[in-house]
């Protein structure tokens, strides 16, 4: 377990910077340590030089101690009384408990950061109130979870980013603080952050020590984190006040002040747990010890679900932490009082319910699991009373004196835990708890002396496993998942058994949770708990929603152990599902792992002897441990859909109508109303209604601020009411828009340009690499102008955009025109991808994929890999030469989508698809072999197969199987009956037909296991049911007393019903249909049922309550006739099968799906008809007769229709009889032969099934040209695939059904019949007519090899009959034994064959066989190759490759390569892995290229010989140094250190030389980098030139000598600042910005200057006011509010007074707030690198730049 710890904390640590989270913990840090040294006027500015002297440090000391050092020198003059200083301070806290652990003066001193940071987090656990025990972190944890019930708290760090926690604890601190916190956006984490603590600051007296760019900085360390929240919990804080108060107002009979004294005796956690619904017996009559009533109180709060934080010895004697009792107390406060135990029912938690249970009692802990119990057994549960049973005395045999042995069956709870395991998430930190059951043996002998090599103790697991202990002392062996169930745990002595008793094994980390989702208020909710693979135990289910529980129904399904659970939700949000097995907490299955170093099963067995007085006491301990996942609920989210969203919100200025757009499409058309308030003014909005259900808002400022815009929907405030925005004064004018930055030729680009309300024209020049481009600007309805260009060639372009004829800001932008178009791959893709143009790829196998951008000018190259669950890394080598690679590794099988771009633009056919596959892996196997089985058959031997069957009680059941596919084996069984098993007889005198015999002994539910070798049948286990009556097998067979509820007309008929006597059952599609059942009065059973829509089955469900009262549910999927056919233990119900007609909803005009609904009379869909065109039937004519059509629109409602006949080559006039009762008739008279389409119209719409079709014939027939036109579909010889049947040969398979569709629309009316004959014998065959001229003709070849299949129209053979088919068998299994290539051996035996591996596959094969596609044709046989040894190796390596024949006929693959000379032959070894898989080895032992030939039963590979690449050995390179030049290239001066990596990893076999310019040696040391090189490290003393040399065994390295120039240390003079932008403070609307820098005297050097404003990095413009004198000029122009800090560096090093803080505020009293509130403090002013502080800058910010 420490290992796993120790990885798992290795992988989270990857996540991380050391530096980012120091940086926060410093800045942290240091801000405490001034909040305790500012009441004495002091600060602190660099925690690691300010305690130097120690001087601060006795001063903090001092702040929180609260009296003074002794010893300590106030102003040290040298280093002895600095160290004295800091000795004496940690002197004084070691004295006050403070534990000082590896810090010392001299690391403070020397400035050591980590130590000092350690220092200061001791201080903070000591005098931090609330953080003083080691479980403060524990404790905070379970306090917060406990107070913010609506909201998911898993850590302390990325849990707090968004600042959406925050806000929540202030208003659980204070309501009304912070009433909106869940309409939070927490995308906008920065300005949560910063109100929440603005708003803990002004209301909470909360400093700020972490400050809000920390807190929602994914790098939040978690002390941080603890120290920031410890002003809440602290004594007197806000959250510790909150929690005071709520808990006394559910106590009745005391009161409390503290957390700490007054619940020492008992009496108020008494008081609150008997409040809160909980029992303790001794109250408030107590007369037992404080102890023994905490003791009490405890046990009671765990009958409520509270498990206890601490013990009752630790409330009792805590005396100063409050933590942990405010935390344990805290959470009685979210349980709803309920009767106290024994009046009422109650659930597994406490919580009344309305005696619906929300656990299953599976688990049987009492004395049917001890088959005989001992004079005393004690039997021991950690989370229930213990009881005591006696049972009569035993003996431990002849060779032993009577004894006394007494045993202790333990079943230990999930509290017993290892220390947590953090796993690395993103939200939920997840352990590792154990699960332990167990069992305690104790036995005393006397007599003789006793031999501890004769003791021995045996435990017998589920598969007959046998783990034995011998002796005194410790074992522990590992157990499988397949060992869960019973053991039998057996004492010996000298081989003669003493005593035993069973024990249940269970395994919580098998229950599954399933299909658990969120869904919508008011609709019933379920999910499935499978507990089928965890033993026996009790499930509990509770759901609670913002504290509140919900009623939950737990019900076992048919299968056992597999529980559906179902509650209703009637609000919204976040719904806590905990789910617990024994009391252990079920985890996400996604979690679930089989890797035995995260999920440990241990049998833990310790046994001791000791010999006291002649008496040998003997105790033997067995325990059963299993690892399993804890971490709090699933969280479901149940949502509203009445929700009206408003978005669309967006800041502007004074010249804008800021807009609001409010969907009201999910709950109708309403009255939109809306106003906006403004410095205390109210004014309607605008609102106009845009579409069905959507209103845009707008209104117009009245000058700059917040504004709040109030929404209500039929006079009630919408969700989120109001929104606030804010309007900006005018500023400058910006552009903005993809256009400005890159683009392709030929592809119009656009941007947009905002005035920001300023009048004026606007310009915009776009100029290309060698020609001017037009640009075209439109004005936009909101203002904004936007242009268009189209570039026409490649290269860097500008664009020039003015207003007024002056550049705005950013202009002339500088886009980069890209043609990705050019970027080609080298080869082509042919190499790269399958026969179906997908990448292969090979999971955990870097895969390299190449392109050629030479051709495409400048550009960067991009890529995105996207596998099954998400994003993946990607690397790009680029080359200077235009050739750059993709490089990414497969985590995953499945597929991959590649998605490369050239400068943003995708290149062409991107993204890219691949697929990645796990490469073959050499066979495991275990103990004994396992055989993966073909299915084996029940054969029925009187009545056709069906899923009970049926079992007459004392009347012998025969089950007989077929194994003739299977291979050598043996079968057995099992029978239980309702509660005892059944003997059972296995017959196997027949061949390949054994027989199970059995005879049910009890009435009832019967499951009957079948195994093959040890290995259960698929279909396994069998159901029965057994009834007492001899020959009443009505169960099954008649019809069962199961009726519809409230049938539709009259009491049903106990016969079967005719479909014209049936009620039509109305249906709608897309629309679930719930058809209640009455099987009340019949006999046990099941109902099923199956739907059957007008073309295909519609997937239907039975819910079955246990009440008798099962309900059939089903979505209808088309319109039309739907059959429910309905069983009842396999028997059809009365009035099965039901009929339902299936309809739209009503569309718009009036008709569903568009069209009238108008019908041929007799053709309505209700009646079964089809309406699309292809399965409509053909209406006979006849020529020269006249036809009459009657239609049905009686419910069309008012219209007239119209009707056009087409013959084969003209039209036929139509008469329409119209006698307005709404049924018309058309009439018409065919004047030829052929094919008539009959258009029909109703009001000018065609109706549902037009155009009809019709085919005329004389009155003698058809008449044909020679064979009657019917063809095999899709092989019309006009089309483009004609049949030919020299080479197409229909694909058959025995015993399995083909079918084949023909097309005799052009052959008129008539009949096909059909004929099949197989190699011996003719098979049945029957065609399918549906009267719509498309049959379809079915047979199932019943033996191996050629078929003619005979088709007949009216009699007559149709074109190309007789047609071929060919019939195969499917691939039988090779079994192979473990370290085996050759298959098991087969008893001889007429039904049995083995096909050898060089057998032909059928003895009729054509030389060109194309396989026709239709019916359920499978792929050809294929042997699939794999691995890297197929296109390259190295020389004396073994190169390897896979050869998988699963897919092709059994065979053995050979392989060998060949050169260009003999002497390169090489042979390949074949090994087998599993059955028809092969792992093939060789070692070349020359380089250059080969050819690999692969054979597969002597036949050559498709691809075969395959090109194989050889290399020869790698030429070793010599080793080198890396000389690191500082970034910013500047000289190095005397002083600074030199660094030069060497890329080897013995500095021992190194010689190094450093010399200055006169030849002095300069002392030099290797440094370890940790990553296999060394670093040389050495500080020049002087200027010129050094000189390092550097040797590996006397040869010098790549690059060596180094020469290091040293440049002379520069004095600089005094850089002067001054001007009124930055003055201390100012009023925005008269501050003068500008400030002036005078670099005169300061020599030569760089001036840098940056301005960081409220909202990140400001742009300032500087300008060179006088040459001669380098006097610059600064300007920066401030749009809001807020702290300016301005830094300003010549040649890198800040001037003095740098950075200047300015304070910028609306009015003077905001002004004087502002200065009130901003501390004197000032971080140490940070670098700034080369180039920050232009236009375009990043606004990156140091850590150090603020100080909150």
């Amino acid at each position: 377990m420490s290992e796993h710890k120790e990885a798992l904390t290795r992988r989270a640590s990857l996540n991380y910077t050391d530096q980012g989270w120091v940086d926060i913990q410093r800045t942290t840090f240091k801000n405490w340590v001034n909040e305790q040294l500012r009441p004495l006027g002091l600060d602190v500015e660099d925690l690691r030089t300010d305690f130097t002297d120690g001087v601060n440090l006795v001063t903090l000391v001092e702040a929180l101690t609260g009296r003074p050092v002794t010893g300590a020198v106030s102003k040290p003059a040298n280093q002895y009384q600095k160290i004295q200083n800091i000795t004496v301070a940690l002197d004084t806290v070691a004295k006050d408990g403070v534990k000082i652990i590896n810090i010392d003066s001299s690391d403070i001193t020397e400035g050591n950061m980590k130590l000092i940071l350690a220092l200061i987090w001791l201080l903070v656990l000591k005098y931090q109130g609330g953080l003083g025990a080691a479980q403060h972190r524990r404790w905070m944890l379970a306090w917060l979870r406990s107070v913010l019930p609506d909201c998911t708290i898993n850590n302390l760090t990325t849990d707090w980013n968004d600042g959406v926690l925050l806000h929540a604890l202030l208003e659980f601190c204070k309501p009304g603080v912070a009433p909106d916190w869940r309409q939070l956006d927490n995308e906008d984490k920065l300005n949560n952050c910063r109100k929440a603590m603005e708003l803990a600051r002004d209301h909470f007296d909360v400093p700020l020590v972490l400050r809000p760019e920390d807190l929602c900085s994914p790098l939040l360390d978690e002390k941080s984190a603890l120290l920031y929240l410890s002003y809440f919990t602290r004594v007197g804080g806000p959250g510790y006040n909150a929690t005071r108060d709520r808990i006394q107002e559910r106590l009745k009979d005391t009161e409390i002040s503290n957390f700490t004294t007054d619940w020492n005796d008992g009496k108020a956690l008494a008081d609150l747990v008997t409040s809160s619904g909980g029992h303790v017996p001794e109250w408030p009559h107590a007369e037992c010890s404080a102890k023994e009533l905490l003791q009490q109180a405890l046990d009671a709060g765990k009958e409520l679900g509270v498990e206890p934080l601490l013990t009752a010895a630790e409330i009792e004697q805590e005396k100063s932490e409050h933590l942990g009792i405010m935390a344990q107390t805290v959470r009685y406060v979210g349980l709803h009082p309920g009767p106290s135990r024994g009046y009422g029912s109650t659930n597994s938690v406490g919580f009344v319910t309305d005696n619906h249970f929300s656990h299953y009692n599976g688990y049987h802990n009492s004395h049917d699991t001890i088959t005989r119990l001992p004079e005393k057994v004690t039997l021991i549960d950690d989370d229930a009373h213990s009881s005591h049973t006696n049972a009569s005395s035993m003996s431990a045999g002849n060779s032993a004196s009577h004894a006394t042995p007494s045993f202790q069956l333990v079943r230990k709870s999930s509290i017993k835990s290892p220390p947590e395991i953090q796993i690395p998430s993103a939200s939920n930190p997840f352990r590792i708890d154990i699960f332990s059951v167990g069992v305690i043996m104790e036995s005393k002998m006397t007599g003789r002396e006793f031999d501890p090599d004769q003791f021995k103790v045996e435990a017998e697991s589920p598969s007959g496993r046998v783990i034995r202990m011998v002796g005194d002392g410790h074992y522990s062996a590992q157990f499988t998942p397949d060992e869960i169930g019973r053991w039998r745990v057996s004492m010996f002595y000298n081989n003669k058994f003493m005593d035993g008793c069973p024990i249940d094994v269970c395994d919580p980390s098998q229950v599954r949770v399933r299909d658990l989702r969120g869904g919508l208020i008011g609709k019933q909710q379920q999910f499935l708990v499978d507990c089928t693979g965890a033993g026996k135990g009790d499930l509990g289910v509770d759901i609670t929603h913002k504290g509140k529980r919900v009623s939950t129904f737990v019900k076992e399904t048919s299968t056992p152990r597999l529980f559906k659970i179902t509650y209703t939700p009637y609000d919204a949000g976040p719904y806590d599902v905990n789910v617990h097995f024994n009391r252990a907490e079920v985890r996400d299955s996604d979690f679930h792992s089989t890797d035995p170093e995260e999920r440990q099963r241990r049998a833990v067995f310790n046994t001791s002897v000791v010999k006291e007085a002649g008496v040998v006491k003997i105790n033997a301990s067995c325990d059963w441990e299993v690892d399993y996942v804890t971490g709090g609920p699933f969280v479901v989210h149940i949502t509203d859909s009445s929700d009206i969203q408003v978005y669309g919100m967006k800041d502007g200025t004074v010249c804008s109508s800021p807009e609001l757009i409010a969907d009201c499409t999910k709950v109708g058309d309403g009255e939109i109303t809306a106003d906006v308030t403004h410095h205390g003014h109210r004014y309607p909005c605008k609102v106009r209604k845009d579409q069905p259900g959507v209103y845009r808002v707008n209104f117009k400022p009245k000058g700059p601020g917040v504004y709040k815009i109030w929404i209500n929907y039929d006079g009630m405030p919408v969700k989120g009411s109001p929104f606030v925005q804010e309007i900006a004064e005018l500023g400058n004018p910006v552009a903005y828009g993809d256009g400005l930055y890159r683009g392709m030729p030929g592809i119009p680009q656009t941007f947009t340009v905002d005035p920001r309300g300023h009048p004026g024209p606007i310009t915009a020049d776009v100029v290309g690499p060698t020609q001017n481009v037009p640009c075209q600007l439109v004005p936009q309805s909101d203002g904004t102008v936007e242009g268009t260009y189209v570039p026409r060639e490649t290269g860097p372009h500008s664009i020039d955009v003015r207003m007024e004829g002056k550049p705005i800001e950013g202009s002339p932008f500088k886009p980069f025109i890209v043609d990705p178009s050019r970027v080609r791959v080298p080869g082509g893709w042919t190499p790269l991808v399958n026969e179906k143009g997908i990448i292969p790829l090979h999971v955990n196998k870097e895969k390299l994929l190449p392109f050629d951008a030479s051709d495409a000018g400048l550009g960067e190259l991009s890529a995105e890999v996207r596998g099954p669950n998400g994003r993946i890394p990607v690397a790009i080598d680029a080359r200077n030469d235009g050739r750059q690679t993709v490089i990414f590794t497969p985590r995953e099988e499945g597929k991959h989508h590649i998605n490369v771009k050239w400068g943003g633009f995708p290149l062409v056919n991107s993204p890219y698809e691949g697929f990645a596959t796990w490469d073959p892996e050499p066979a495991v196997y275990a103990e004994r072999e396992i055989v993966t089985l073909r299915p084996i058959p029940l054969i029925k031997p009187v009545e056709e197969e069906k899923e009970i069957i049926p079992l007459i009680v004392g009347q012998e059941k025969d089950l007989t199987f077929d194994t003739s596919q299977t291979g050598p084996g043996q079968l057995t069984a099992t029978v239980r009956g309702p509660s005892k098993a059944v003997p059972v007889a296995v017959d196997d005198q027949v061949p390949d037909k054994p027989s199970v015999l059995f005879t049910p002994q009890e009435e009832g539910k019967h499951l009957i296991d079948v195994d093959w070798n040890g290995t259960p049948l698929t279909t396994s286990p069998y159901i029965g049911y057994a009834t007492r009556e001899p020959n009443n097998n009505n169960i099954y067979r008649a019809p069962p007393n199961v009726y519809v509820s409230r049938p539709p007309s009259g009491p049903p008929s106990p016969t079967r019903m005719k479909d014209e006597d049936k009620d039509i059952i109305p249906l709608k599609v897309g629309k679930e249909k719930q058809i209640p059942f009455d099987a009340s009065k019949a006999p046990p059973g099941r109902l099923t049922a199956a739907v059957r829509g007008p073309t295909r089955k519609v997937p239907a469900a039975v819910e079955d309550r246990g009440d008798g009262k099962p309900v059939l549910c089903f979505t209808p999927e088309e319109e039309g006739r739907h059959y429910i056919d309905v069983d009842y233990n396999g028997a059809p119900l009365p009035q099965s099968p039901l009929l339902g007609y299936a309809t739209r909803d009503m569309e718009p005009n009036g008709y569903p799906s568009g069209s009238p609904p108008v019908y041929l009379a007799g053709h309505h869909p209700r009646d079964g008809y089809p309406v699309s065109p292809e399965d409509k039937e053909i209406i006979p004519l006849k020529v020269n007769k006249e036809k009459a059509l009657p239609f049905d629109a009686t419910l069309a409602g008012p219209g007239h229709l119209t009707a056009t006949v087409r013959g084969p080559r003209r039209p036929i006039p139509v008469r329409v009889e119209d006698r307005k009762n709404g049924r018309p008739t058309v009439h018409f008279t065919p004047e030829e032969e052929g094919q008539h389409s009959i258009g029909v119209n109703w009001n000018g719409r065609p109706i549902p099934q037009a155009p009809l079709m019709g085919y005329a014939t004389p009155d003698d027939g058809p008449r044909y040209n020679g064979l009657p036109p019917v063809y095999l579909a899709g092989y019309h010889p006009r089309g483009s695939n004609p049949y030919d049947p020299e080479k197409d040969i229909i694909p058959l398979k025995v015993n399995h059904t083909k079918q084949l569709p023909f097309d005799a629309t052009e052959a008129g009316p008539g009949t096909m019949t059909a004929r099949v004959r197989g190699p011996t014998r003719q098979i049945p065959v029957a065609v399918d007519d549906r009267k719509n001229g498309k049959p379809t003709l079915s047979f199932t070849p019943e033996e191996e090899g050629k078929h003619l299949i005979d088709v007949d129209w009216n009699g007559q053979p149709i074109p190309k009959s007789p047609f071929v088919g060919y019939a195969t068998r499917d691939p039988q299994p090779v079994l192979i034994s473990p370290g085996s290539s050759r298959p098991p051996s087969v008893r001889e035996d007429p039904d049995v064959s083995f096909r050898s591996s060089t057998a032909s596959l059928a003895p009729y094969q054509p030389t060109k066989v194309r396989v026709l596609p239709t019916g359920s044709a499978r792929s050809s046989p294929k042997v699939i190759l794999s691995g890297r040894g197929l296109k390259e190796a190295e020389v004396d390596k073994p190169a390897v490759f896979h050869v998988d024949g699963t897919q092709a006929n059994p065979g053995k693959p050979t392989a060998h390569l060949e050169g260009v000379k003999p002497e390169m032959y090489t042979p390949v070894r074949v090994e087998p892995v599993r059955p028809q898989v092969y792992k093939c080895t060789y070692v070349p032992k020359i380089p250059g290229a080969y050819k690999l030939y692969i054979k597969w039963n002597e036949h050559a590979l498709r691809g075969s010989p395959f090109k194989v690449n050889v290399k020869g050995p790698k030429r070793k390179e010599p080793y080198r140094g890396i000389y690191y030049q500082p970034r910013d290239n500047r000289p190095l001066r005397p002083g600074q250190d030199v660094l030069i990596n060497v890329d080897h990893p013995d500095p021992g076999r190194l010689t190094v030389a450093c010399t200055d310019p006169r030849g002095n040696t300069i002392p030099c040391r290797f440094l370890d980098n940790q990553d296999g090189t060394r670093s040389l490290k050495m500080t020049p003393t002087m200027p010129g030139r050094h000189r390092v040399d550097i040797k590996y065994n006397d040869q010098h390295i790549m690059g060596s000598p180094y020469n290091i120039d040293i440049s002379e240390t520069q004095v600089h003079g005094k850089v002067r600042v001054w001007g009124p932008g930055i003055q201390r403070g100012g009023i925005l609307n008269r501050f003068e910005s500008n400030f002036w820098v005078d670099t005169t005297g300061a020599g030569a050097g760089e001036l840098r200057v940056r301005i960081m404003g409220p909202k990140g990095a400001f742009h300032v413009k500087m300008r060179k006011a006088s040459q001669k004198d380098k006097l610059y000029q600064c300007f920066y122009d401030p749009v809001e509010a807020g702290i300016y800090t301005v830094y300003i560096q010549w040649s890198g090093a800040h001037v003095e007074g740098s950075p200047f803080t300015v304070l910028l505020a609306h009015s003077a009293q905001e002004l004087e707030m502002m200065s009130d509130d901003n501390r004197s403090m000032r971080s140490p002013p940070p670098s700034i690198a080369p180039g920050e502080g232009s236009p375009r800058s990043s606004a990156v910010v140091n850590k150090n730049d603020f100080l909150y």
